[in-house]
């Protein structure tokens, strides 16, 4: 019961992580580039 809980548990953070992940990442590239921007020109 204990082994399928965290079993269930870890399925659910590496979906919360996955889908955050396909949000966060292209707004980091972006803000990532707006950064660097200045300094590859």
């Amino acid at each position: 019961m204990l082994h399928f809980h965290s079993t269930n548990m870890t399925r659910t953070i590496l979906i919360l992580v996955e889908a955050n992940a396909n949000i966060f990442i292209p707004v980091l590239l972006k803000f990532q580039s707006c950064i660097y921007f200045p300094y590859v020109k």
